[in-house]
């Protein structure tokens, strides 16, 4: 059971990875004006990116059996599930390759099952000593 909770977390982590190096299928011609509020595909993309980074480093702790990866997991997932509803219909999903989108479903999927299996009663008891 802890090797698939490890398989799970890095599976979410590579996927995540790949999925935001990929390149966009069809270019965007950006323009922001500075004197406005910005787009809010900008804001979105923002965001997108501090739950990326959220979800990495919680990735890193869970592979660590940190117990506070847990909850900042936790976090992520639901801050990736806002994010994904909110970039539903937006440009940038519209640019973005079939791949990308379906790495990041497999990310946001094997995360939540690693999350959800560190709760497992094999796996729960090495998140509770800090090392």
């Amino acid at each position: 059971m802890v090797n698939l909770f490890r398989l799970s977390v890095t599976v979410a982590l590579v996927s995540l990875l790949v999925g935001l190096v990929l390149p966009f299928d069809r270019p965007m011609q950006i323009s922001v004006d500075l004197n406005k509020a910005p787009p809010p595909w900008l804001l979105l993309s923002a965001a997108f990116l501090a739950v990326a980074l959220l979800s990495a480093v919680a990735s890193g702790a869970l592979l660590f059996f940190r117990l506070w990866g847990r909850w900042l997991g936790a976090i992520a997932l639901v801050g990736g599930v806002f994010v994904a509803w909110l970039a539903s219909g937006s440009v940038l999903t519209a640019s973005m390759s079939s791949l990308a989108i379906s790495l990041f479903g497999l990310s946001a999927s094997a995360f939540a099952v690693g999350i959800g299996l560190s709760w497992h009663p094999i796996v729960a008891p090495r998140f509770r000593h800090e090392r």
